[in-house]
C-alpha cells in the first residue's frame, strides 16, 4: 500500500533515478522490479502497452468520417502507455527519511553473529553492510556478488558485514547453506532493533561507509546495475586518501 504522498506505482530503483530499477523485496515478502508495477491499475495499462490491442470497429471512425486532428484510440492508448512508461523509470523510491538522515554520518552498528557472539561494525575500513533476509529473491543474487566483492578487495581494506532480518534461525541457515559467503553474518531477529533504527523498509538494503565510518551511498534493491555501482564505489573510497 502507497504512503499518503507517494507515487501508486511502487519501484525499488538503487537510490538514483535509472531507466530500469532494482529488483527488490519488501518486509512482507513482496519482490517488484522497476520495470515491473505494483498497484494493478497500472499494471493493466502496461499489459494493455506489451500486448495485442483490439478495438470494436466502431471505435475508430472510418477515414472520411474523420474530422480535421482526430486522433484514434489506439494512438491515445499508446501515448498513453508510453506515458505512464516514462514516468515510471523517471522514478525512484527514495530511502525513508530516517535511512536518508543517515548519509554523511557516522553509523554504529551493534549485532550478535550467528555463534551468539557480539560484533561491532567498526570504523577504519571500507565497509558494506547489507541488509537482507532467506526469503528475499533479489538477495540470493547479490550475495555472492558482494562475497566476490570481499575475496577481491578484502586486501585493500574491505570489509563486507551481511545483517539477516530472518525470524527463524534455521531459515536464515538453510539459506546460507545453499549461498554460502565469508564474510561476517550478523542476526537481528524480525529486523526488531535495526529495522526501526536505521529506517529500514525494503529487501536488501545496502549502506557503504567510508573509512571514517561514515555512510557514503545507499542502495535499496539490487540488480546488475547496482553491484557495478556498489564495486565502483567501493574501489573509490579506497582510493581515498
Amino acid at each position: 500500500m502507497s504512503k499518503r504522498g507517494e507515487s501508486p506505482v511502487n519501484f525499488a530503483l538503487p537510490g538514483r533515478t535509472k531507466r530500469d530499477g532494482a529488483a527488490h523485496t519488501d518486509r512482507e515478502g513482496r519482490s517488484a522490479r522497476g520495470t515491473a508495477t505494483v498497484q494493478r491499475p497500472a499494471a493493466r495499462v502496461k499489459v494493455l502497452c506489451r500486448g495485442t490491442a483490439s478495438f470494436p470497429a466502431d471505435l475508430v471512425p472510418a477515414a472520411s468520417h474523420r474530422r480535421p486532428g482526430y486522433i484514434s484510440p489506439v494512438t491515445r492508448l499508446l501515448s498513453l502507455c508510453a506515458g505512464i512508461l516514462l514516468s515510471c523509470a523517471a522514478q525512484s523510491p527514495r530511502p525513508s527519511v530516517k535511512l536518508a538522515s543517515l548519509l554523511g554520518k557516522p553509523l554504529d552498528i551493534t549485532a550478535l553473529d550467528l555463534a551468539g557472539r557480539e560484533v561491532h561494525v567498526a570504523a577504519g575500513q571500507v565497509v558494506i553492510v547489507d541488509f537482507f533476509a532467506s526469503w528475499c529473491e533479489p538477495c540470493k543474487i547479490q550475495l555472492p556478488h558482494l562475497d566476490g566483492l570481499a575475496q577481491r578487495l578484502g586486501g585493500r581494506g574491505l570489509a563486507v558485514y551481511g545483517v539477516s532480518l530472518d525470524e527463524d534461525r534455521a531459515a536464515l541457515e538453510g539459506f546460507l547453506a545453499l549461498i554460502p559467503v565469508g564474510f561476517k553474518v550478523l542476526w537481528d531477529p524480525g529486523g526488531e532493533r535495526l529495522a526501526p533504527s536505521l529506517g529500514i523498509e525494503r529487501l536488501p538494503t545496502t549502506l557503504v561507509l567510508g573509512r571514517s565510518g561514515a555512510v557514503r551511498h545507499v542502495h535499496l534493491g539490487y540488480d546488475a546495475r547496482v553491484g557495478e555501482q556498489i564495486e565502483a564505489e567501493a574501489m573509490a573510497l579506497l582510493a581515498e586518501q
